[in-house]
């Protein structure tokens, strides 16, 4: 069962000690989630698919809502799985938008691509994602995290006493 924001900022309180609420906000746990699973993601990013049609040249600009942390792999689209071409590609991110750069190789507009990219990771409810990507086993590494970002961050002089 994925767990969504509210269970993850209950077992980050149990982690803490703090299971009424009394000494950490909702907010500074969010913090420390944000910063758990961006830390996570950089080593266990989500990675994902996307198809883009060819725009007529060797560059392809990815649309505005776009989101990813890099680009890992650039596959000329064909009915065949078995037969996607591997191609050579350089990415920029310029202007809020990643730049795909194919060297020796032009799209016609009929043609399709596969872009395999890497992404943070999702809490359901947490800066309005809808569903939760951590695997199960590593959810209560992810609250320590968490955990250990909201003590380093935010220390009480109640929670010393």
């Amino acid at each position: 069962m994925s767990r969504a924001v509210a269970d993850f900022r209950t077992l980050v309180q149990e982690i803490l000690g703090d299971l009424p609420g009394q000494r950490f906000t909702s907010t500074q746990i969010d913090n420390g989630l944000r910063w758990a699973l961006d830390e996570y993601s950089q080593r266990r990013p989500l990675v994902e698919t996307y198809i883009v049609a060819g725009q007529g040249d060797g560059v392809i600009t990815m649309p505005a809502d776009f989101s990813a942390r890099s680009i890992i792999r650039c596959q000329k689209w064909n009915a065949d799985p078995d037969n996607y071409v591997d191609l050579v590609f350089k990415c920029t991110y310029e202007d809020e938008s990643w730049l795909i750069y194919t060297p020796g190789f032009q799209f016609t507009t009929t043609d399709s691509l596969i872009i395999t990219y890497a992404t943070l990771q999702l809490i359901d409810g947490l800066d309005s994602a809808s569903g939760t990507s951590i695997p199960p086993h590593d959810e209560h590494l992810l609250a320590v995290g968490a955990a250990a970002y909201v003590l380093r961050m935010y220390p009480r002089e109640k929670y010393g006493k």
